[in-house]
């Protein structure tokens, strides 16, 4: 909620990842581009992240997409350096990869309503 709130009454704020930008192309974008549309696309990035956040707790191709949705992202934030959070966006990225080959989404909720009734149950005795 905050990127959104920057978005629409700061939205200068976003030109100062220019500096820390590795690749032009981004840094043209940032300056350029982004200042006219600031608030446009930082609501699509906003929603976009919401959408990766729930994709977590679902299955199929609801948690595909939205794994797969979150890779991409991490990594079209890795050329903006330290001002994209490097290494930490990187480190997510496979960590999403990992979850993926694994096949999460097709055993996340048994394995927490399993953690959950055991743990129920010991507190019942």
């Amino acid at each position: 909620m905050l990127q959104v709130y920057v978005a629409f009454f700061r939205p200068e704020i976003y030109q100062n990842f220019a500096e820390y930008s590795l690749i032009p192309i981004y840094k043209t974008f940032i300056l350029e581009w982004m200042p006219r549309h600031t608030p446009e696309f930082i609501l699509a990035v906003a929603t976009l992240q919401l959408w990766v956040g729930l994709s977590i707790w679902g299955k199929g191709w609801f948690f595909k997409g939205g794994v797969l949705a979150g890779i991409v992202l991490l990594v079209l934030l890795l050329p903006l350096g330290l001002g994209g959070a490097f290494p930490a966006t990187l480190n997510m990225a496979l960590g999403l990869r990992i979850l993926m080959k694994r096949e999460a989404g097709s055993y996340l909720w048994p394995v927490i309503s399993k953690e959950y009734s055991k743990t129920k149950s010991y507190a019942m005795r």
